[in-house]
Parts: structure tokens; sequence; C-alpha cells
């Protein structure tokens, strides 16, 4: 067995592992070894002989927060580039649009539609403004009833008193 092998067991054997029989007799042969073995159970015995310090009173919570408060500006941060990525991705496909629209000619064909809705809109609501409030009647009622349905396939049916 090779030293390097041994010195990365020491830690574990410090804590109380057994050893294998390869890495005791190489701890029995090697003085390098055993010297650094002995000095790891030193530190190790010191370090256990130390009182453990305790948080002061409040130490834990205000940790927690900074933390939840540097995660919170980091997510803020983090939003708004997302956010403005989004808004620069939608300017830029609004404008190659709109440059396709008038390199093709397609602008004159929208203005044109749009000019023929903006008419027959006025023109169609001349045409149902006698019959609207049944319409609307019609509608409401047609709506009350797709609720009361959901309501009751959805389990609401009202309970009895027993």
């Amino acid at each position: 067995m090779l030293c390097e092998d041994v010195q990365g067991e020491l830690e574990t054997l410090v804590d109380g592992a057994t050893p294998e029989p390869a890495v005791s007799a190489h701890l029995a042969a090697c003085r390098r070894c055993s010297a650094s073995f002995a000095l790891a159970r030193q530190i190790h015995l010191a370090l256990e002989a130390q009182p453990t310090a305790s948080p002061p009173p409040g130490f834990v919570s205000a940790v927690i927060g900074r933390t939840h408060s540097l995660s919170w500006q980091s997510e803020q941060r983090f939003d708004w580039w997302f956010n403005a990525v989004m808004a620069a991705s939608v300017a830029i496909i609004l404008l190659g649009i709109w440059g396709l629209m008038n390199v093709t000619g397609l602008a004159a064909v929208t203005v044109g539609t749009a000019d023929f809705v903006g008419r027959s809109v006025p023109a169609l609501y001349e045409q149902i403004k006698p019959q609207l409030r049944l319409y609307l009647t019609a509608a409401t009622l047609v709506a009350g009833g797709l609720v009361v349905w959901w309501w009751l396939e959805r389990g609401g049916r009202p309970q009895r008193a027993a």
C-alpha cells in the first residue's frame, strides 16, 4: 500500500473507523504515516475538547432573512432582464412584420380591410339594434343555464338536512 492511499484514509481512521489490515500494516511499517496519524489524532482530540460555540439569539433568523432578501433581489434582476428581452423581441417581430407588409404591399390590403371593418360594424349595429335586447336576454339565459349545469356536474347539489 502507498503512503498516498493511507493519507487519504487518516480522517476516517481518526473518526474511529476500523482500519483495513493493509492500512494497519503500512502504519506499523511507515514512520511518516504513523507520525501523520498521531498528529491527526492529537488535533482531533484537541478539537473535541473545545467548547461548542452557540450562535447568538436571532442569528439563524437574521441569516435566513438576509438570504431570502438576496435571492429576492437576484430574482428581481432576472425578471427585469427577462421582461426587457421579451419586450425587445416583440418590438423586433412587430417591426419585421411592418417592414414585410410595406415591402410586399400587404399594408395597403390591411388598411383597406380595416376601413371595410370600420364601415361595416356601425352598419351591422344599426341593423341589429331593434333586436339587441332580445339577443342579450337570450345570451344571459343560456349563460345562466350553463353555469347551473356546470355547478350541478361538479357536485354542488344541495344537501338535505337530516
